[in-house]
């Protein structure tokens, strides 16, 4: 038999074996570059997500099995590795499995397909062609199919034949990845508890319907992009073991079924959360006008249905695209899936295991499946009563009207979840405040101010809803605010606790920074510099009208607070862990009364002023709200004892403000307060 027979032969057994014959003969690419990438995104797949990823790429040699021309091959070759490239990108970004990805060079349009029975993603590419990038499918295409065709219902074992070893890593790591999305997904419900709260309040103090400001509907998104994304990780999850925990014959059974049911309970509850969140609350009385279900601006807003404020005077408010949450709706109505939740709730119960894992599995399991069995009651109990019925979402998807409806886009909410995770995905250009502006701010500030930033493209941008983000106490020089005097005359270096934190205050940062303020930040309440804390694209700063004695009150009251936990449920009922509006309010809230509203009684003209509000039973203090506040007194300067205002005790110093992409802006006086108007409005 002639060399050339042989090649084609083993071709066509190859072809045969991958199930490609009906796609005609493809021989596996003859380059070692491409060989080698298309292990390593194997190895990518196997390191970090503990699953299998076959990949095969093919070249279009002729008929015969002939070798490729030099050129030809360098051309395919040069497609290949840009396909595979962008395939990792996707396969990192992607919520959903994928276990088998064939690439194929050959003539014609750029074009991708996903089989969601095998969970295989065929691509075809052309040849490269010259100097010119080679065309591929990109990254975000590659999702969009991805994201498109997934079937959480789809029926492959993939886990059989693998090593036990590889499978017991992916039980440890998915074990993980839910008790840190269970901590995720309630912290994207709350944060958008927390806007829809602040916006009724808005609405409650103008007596109007309001719409969303740019900034918040900036949050809504970014939030409820994460959230969905995560929900389909959940999702995902759930596909991935379904089987493993129906076979009796699978040795990991146990541990399979516990992650499903903790699985099930965080589908569950955070689906009901994010939908009461964002679709409750909508009017069923005024059904004669075309807009009587959009009660609820986050429904509103997230739906595509409302105006944005212009973010310049003259330029024109713009639309989000409609239909968002339609994807979720849908997911709720999904009768098999409540159908198998349902049959995962009676094993479970049937089993009895009560607090811990079978000690069969080994130690290691067990000890990844610990955390879930700690957490796995509450969360069948909060599945239980943040269950949305599936005839009310059946209800909303039909007469809501919901408009242009598609498939929640994937890629989308990736990028967008890539975009608000500050410089630890992105790179981002140098703030708007330069070293010298800093410097200046720094020789403007005394002990006891309030700083309030803000970083286009941060983290911290969805911590919180409103332009303003992130509140901040100044300290400055430790000579300068260790001399204040509390009301019995002592200096706050003589005071117990000053002694004990000012060695941290005086020490160096990292990086040689100096420390000049307080703040709450996800790592806890902490000193930090004002490099780091306020040299932003957008910074103010207030003074607040008080002696000598109430400032070094305030800042011990604060500084009595350093070193406790961030507070990721935003709430000020206890100080056991602190928000970063907290540290403010607890030092100043005897002598700013931002209180008044909350306290307030019901149908009181007190209502109508900015401060702490109640969400969901908890109340908070926004940051925007405490600009929202300094504007309030410059418009009513005078107190009202009869509400409980004690007058404009809040002096502006100043604002940084920037116009697009430049530099910062200094603004003092009438000029500042007016630009900080507008930019609560932003």
């Amino acid at each position: 038999m002639k060399p050339t027979q042989n090649r084609l032969l083993a071709a066509l057994a190859l072809a045969a074996c991958c199930g490609c014959a009906s796609q005609g003969i493809r021989f596996p690419a003859p380059s070692q570059r491409v060989r080698v990438e298309a292990d390593g995104l194997s190895a990518f797949a196997r390191e970090g997500w503990s699953l299998p990823l076959e990949v095969r790429v093919y070249f279009s040699n002729a008929d015969d099995g002939a070798e490729l021309a030099p050129a030809q091959l360098a051309a395919e070759e040069r497609a290949a590795l840009a396909q595979l490239e962008a395939a990792q990108r996707a396969y990192a970004l992607s919520p959903f499995d994928l276990f088998r990805l064939e690439v194929e060079v050959a003539e014609g349009e750029p074009r991708a397909k996903l089989d969601d029975d095998s969970l295989t993603l065929a691509v075809r590419v052309p040849p490269a062609s010259g100097d010119a990038p080679p065309r591929v499918v990109s990254a975000e295409g590659l999702l969009d199919v991805w994201g498109a065709s997934y079937d959480w219902k789809h029926d492959l074992a993939w886990y059989r034949d693998q090593p036990e070893a590889l499978l017991r890593e992916a039980l440890k790591r998915d074990c993980a990845k839910l008790c840190e999305l269970d901590e995720a997904l309630g912290l994207d419900c709350r944060r958008l508890e927390l806007l829809a709260a602040s916006v009724r309040a808005r609405a409650a103090a103008l007596g109007k319907d309001v719409v969303l400001t740019p900034s918040e509907v900036e949050f809504a998104r970014a939030a409820q992009f994460r959230a969905t994304y995560a929900l389909y990780r959940v999702l995902n999850t759930l596909g991935r073991w379904r089987l493993a925990g129906e076979d009796e014959g699978f040795d990991l059974q146990p541990a399979v079924l516990t992650l499903l049911v903790y699985a099930r309970c965080l589908e569950e509850a955070y689906l009901g959360w994010v939908l009461e969140t964002v679709v409750g609350g909508r009017s069923t009385v005024r059904v004669w006008t075309h807009g009587w279900w959009h009660r609820n601006p986050l429904y509103k807003v997230l739906d595509g249905e409302a105006q944005l404020v212009a973010l310049t005077p003259g330029e024109e408010p713009g639309r989000l695209p409609a239909g968002s949450i339609r994807a979720l709706l849908e997911l709720r109505v999904d009768d098999e899936l409540g159908d198998w939740f349902a049959e995962l709730d009676q094993v479970w119960e049937a089993q009895a295991r009560g607090g811990s894992a079978d000690d069969a599995l080994g130690a290691d399991l067990v000890a990844a499946l610990q955390p879930v069995y700690d957490r796995i009651a509450a969360a069948r109990e909060r599945a239980g009563s943040r269950r949305w019925s599936g005839f009310r979402a059946w209800k909303e998807l039909w007469d809501a009207r919901l408009k242009n409806g598609f498939k929640f886009p994937f890629y989308s909410a990736i990028k967008s979840l890539a975009e608000f995770l500050g410089d630890t995905r992105v790179t981002h250009p140098a703030p708007a405040v330069d070293a010298a502006q800093l410097a200046a701010l720094d020789a403007k500030l005394a002990p006891g101010d309030v700083i309030l930033v803000r970083q286009d493209h941060y983290l911290s941008n969805a911590f919180l809803p409103g332009f303003w983000p992130h509140a901040i106490l100044y300290l400055g020089d430790a000579e300068a605010w260790t001399a204040l005097r509390l009301s019995d005359g002592t200096p706050l270096a003589d005071d117990p606790l000053v002694q004990r934190l000012l060695p941290s205050y005086r020490a160096a940062l990292p990086g040689g920074e100096v420390p000049r303020v307080l703040e709450a930040i996800s790592e806890g309440v902490l000193f930090n510099s004002l490099e780091h804390a306020v040299q932003k694209d957008y910074v103010v700063a207030f003074r607040p009208r008080l002696s000598e004695a109430e400032r070094a009150e305030a800042i011990r009251r604060a500084l009595a607070l350093h070193g406790r936990p961030y507070d990721f449920d935003f709430d000020f009922a206890t100080d056991a862990s602190i928000v970063c509006t907290e540290l403010v309010y607890r030092a100043y809230n005897g002598q700013l009364a931002l209180r008044i509203a909350i306290d307030a009684l019901e149908d009181s003209p007190a209502e109508k002023v900015p401060g702490v509000l109640e969400v969901m039973g908890r109340e908070t203090l926004p940051a925007n709200e405490l600009a929202r506040y300094a504007l309030y007194m410059h418009d009513n300067a005078a107190p009202d004892p009869a509400l409980g205002y004690p007058g404009q005790v809040l002096d502006l110093i100043g604002l940084y403000d920037r116009e697009g992409r430049g530099p910062a802006e200094w603004l003092e006086g009438d000029a500042a307060w007016a630009r900080l108007a507008e930019t609560v409005t932003r």
